[in-house]
């Protein structure tokens, strides 16, 4: 039964490979799940904890301090998604991507193209980029058009709109 294509490769593994090859094929893939969701879970965490603005200031030891609250903190709120999640890996994956394209990507655009370069617009592209991509989900108008991409440009937009009053205040 292959209604759920996440499951095409495990089917595949025990129907056509020995026992030992299938426990092969299967640490392979908890390997690199694991794997993975360790260098984000580190990445989220070094991002949580140096972008606050006291990071500077604080002591190495509670630098390390802060930085494990903040490993448990981002493992705690990815804990409670799966637990609560009743999407597919993929979907979840789509929709990580589609929001990080909305909230980071409109920003690094407009700093490439040198079209904003100060913070508060930044900021702007990346709040409105990922709320309304997050909105957009919760619509469900996902369906018709991806929320990566309404959050792309609503948050150039809204960056572009606060340089424009900016110049003209």
């Amino acid at each position: 039964d292959l209604s759920d294509g996440e499951m095409a490769l495990p089917i595949l593994a025990k129907t056509f490979l020995p026992d030992i090859a299938v426990g092969f094929v299967f640490a392979g893939m908890v390997a690199t799940i694991l794997s993975s969701v360790d260098s984000l879970l580190v990445a989220s965490a070094s991002a949580l904890s140096i972008d606050f603005g006291f990071y500077d200031k604080l002591s190495p030891n509670k630098r390390l301090l802060f930085f494990k609250f903040s490993v448990l903190f981002i493992g705690f709120l990815a804990l409670m998604f799966a637990f609560f999640s009743q999407s597919t890996v993929f979907a979840v994956i789509v929709f990580a991507v589609s929001v990080m394209t909305a909230a980071i990507g409109s920003a690094m655009v407009l700093v490439v193209l040198n079209k904003v370069t100060n913070s508060t617009s930044l900021l702007f592209a990346i709040v409105i980029g990922l709320g309304s991509a997050v909105t957009w989900r919760l619509m469900g108008w996902n369906e018709f058009i991806n929320e990566g991409f309404i959050g792309f440009i609503l948050g150039i937009a809204a960056a572009l709109a606060y340089k424009k009053k900016r110049l003209h205040a």
